[in-house]
């Protein structure tokens, strides 16, 4: 079975269409029908900051807003400019991208967070996440990668290391949640079955499995061959023929590499909407419902126009009336 979020239902859709098809699959209830009354502009200013710096305002940031000589938004663009903004980000993508049980010993497990919060501070191009070539130390050094071909956070050895399983299928699955929203529900094997074929050649002959894994828009042995050139440790394979890598397909587009990976996730609706649902489940605490699906759209509209920047993203749900109503 396949779940989907927001942008998840059909490639090459609408925004309009994804939005309404696949909105009802996002959360499980959604906001009261009743019509949420508005916060108090200082109300909502408190709010903003505990969201972006873990802190309420100052009483001069509560003067100056009560004054007239700042606004909402103002202030949210000062927050995102200070270390404490830096660190709320940092902790976002640190508990996405946790430690596993598959996690080697010694395993740098920050450098996926690190990149992130650089993207998102720096006031980068989003897409970066999956395509960018560089990486930032311990230290807050920032170098290119060149011992590896770079995709983002995909191809630190943390990302690469934390799931693998056979044929790097939970891999394929894993990323299918983080980076397309969609969600597929793990079958158990009889125990006759474990002891059969079960490489990707054989499954995809198997009319059975065709839902999950040779499907051609989301399948696990279509999407995991964009992986085969590292090893269980998360490093990449120097010896590696890239033509492994070119069986890769995912939402129906064949490339090759997790560099060919990143360009097709980065140029879909999916990967829209899943940045979109990131930052408003951390500052609304849930997921997008279906009755917000105008606020979704003009959302999706705003991170494009503004080249795919998190910051207005962030600054334009921040002072959206939605956010600041309870």
């Amino acid at each position: 079975m396949k779940k989907a979020m927001i942008g998840s239902s059909v490639v090459g859709a609408t925004a309009a269409v994804l939005a309404l098809s696949t909105l009802a699959s996002v959360g499980s209830a959604g906001p009261d029908s009743t019509a949420p009354e508005a916060m108090s502009d200082a109300l909502c200013l408190r709010k903003i900051a505990l969201d972006l710096t873990y802190a309420g305002p100052t009483p001069a940031e509560l003067a100056e807003l009560e004054s007239g000589a700042v606004t909402l938004g103002d202030l949210a663009d000062r927050y995102m400019a200070t270390p404490d903004f830096e660190q709320v980000v940092f902790d976002l993508y640190r508990q996405q991208f946790p430690p596993t049980e598959m996690t080697p010993d010694g395993m740098d497990v920050e450098e996926p967070s690190r990149i992130a919060t650089r993207i998102v501070t720096g006031d980068r191009d989003y897409r970066e996440m999956l395509t960018g070539t560089f990486t930032v130390d311990v230290e807050g050094r920032e170098s290119e990668v060149i011992d590896r071909p770079a995709a983002g956070i995909m191809s630190t050895a943390h990302y690469m290391s934390a799931y693998v399983g056979s044929y790097r299928r939970n891999w394929a699955g894993h990323f299918l949640v983080e980076w397309s929203g969609i969600k597929m529900e793990a079958v158990s094997l009889p125990p006759e079955a474990e002891e059969g074929d079960l490489s990707p050649d054989s499954i995809l002959s198997d009319p059975a499995c065709a839902g999950c894994h040779g499907n051609e828009v989301s399948g696990i042995d279509f999407l995991a061959p964009f992986s085969f050139c590292y090893d269980e440790l998360g490093a990449y394979d120097e010896t590696c023929d890239p033509a492994v890598t070119a069986a890769g397909r995912f939402l129906t587009v064949e490339d090759a590499g997790l560099q060919g990976l990143g360009r097709v996730v980065t140029e879909s609706k999916e990967f829209e909407s899943v940045a979109v649902n990131t930052f408003f489940k951390h500052l609304f605490g849930r997921d997008i419902a279906l009755e917000e699906s105008d606020l979704y759209l003009e959302q999706v509209e705003a991170f494009r126009e503004n080249g795919y920047r998190a910051k207005a993203l962030i600054r334009n749900l921040v002072t959206s009336p939605q956010y600041c109503a309870r």
